[in-house]
């Protein structure tokens, strides 16, 4: 593994990370609707966290975590 420069890195625009920032913490938008209604109250990062855990658990790691229906 070769280690790169902080020169190579490639950055976003301030208005980019702003924009990216505001849809963040807002949700993604859509996976909670149905029909445009909101279907479920997901939390900040609940949906994330359910997905880590079944990759996690698909992977036979066992969480023990009790899924919330999707």
């Amino acid at each position: 593994m070769r280690c790169g420069s902080v020169d190579a890195l490639n950055l976003p625009s301030e208005e980019a990370a702003q924009r990216a920032f505001a849809t963040a913490s807002r949700g993604g938008g859509g996976v909670n609707r149905i029909n445009g209604v909101i279907d479920k109250r997901w939390r900040v990062g609940e949906l994330e966290w359910q997905a880590w855990m079944r990759t996690l658990d698909d992977m036979g790691l066992e969480t023990g975590y009790e899924h919330r229906p999707i």
